[in-house]
């Protein structure tokens, strides 16, 4: 083991033409695992805290989703009545002008008044031909 400490602290140095000793050799070599172990326990740690902050934001953003869709669930259930309720009045209206029609069928065929006219000739202008 003191031989493999020896030689990993001499690689270095001797990669620059230097020469060390045993013991000199050997303290490298000692720096040089203590370094890189360091280096391999931080990358691990930010490796662990990246995957522990992507979770937290997956799981967050999942809530957030969560209740996005049962506020919108909620607002739908909500605007239901009020949307059944203009459709009732839509229909009703209708079958009222339709009674109205029957009722007086001169009165229904006779040109409208200036207001409802210019807006029914716009239509007329902006339907394709």
């Amino acid at each position: 083991m003191l031989a493999l400490l020896a030689s990993i602290g001499a690689f270095l140095p001797g990669l620059f033409g230097k020469k060390l000793s045993f013991e000199a050799a050997r303290a490298t070599g000692i720096v040089v695992l203590v370094i890189a172990l360091v280096l391999v326990v931080g990358l691990g740690k930010c490796a662990y805290d990246k995957s522990v902050v992507s979770n937290y934001k997956s799981e967050r953003a999942a809530k957030v989703a969560e209740d996005t869709l049962e506020a919108d669930r909620a607002a739908a259930a909500a605007e239901k009545p009020r949307t059944e309720a203009f459709r009732e009045s839509q229909a009703e209206i209708e079958r009222e002008t339709a009674k109205a029609a029957q009722r007086d069928p001169t009165g229904a065929a006779r040109p409208v008044g200036p207001v409802t006219q210019s807006y029914y000739d716009n239509l007329r202008k902006k339907e394709p031909r």
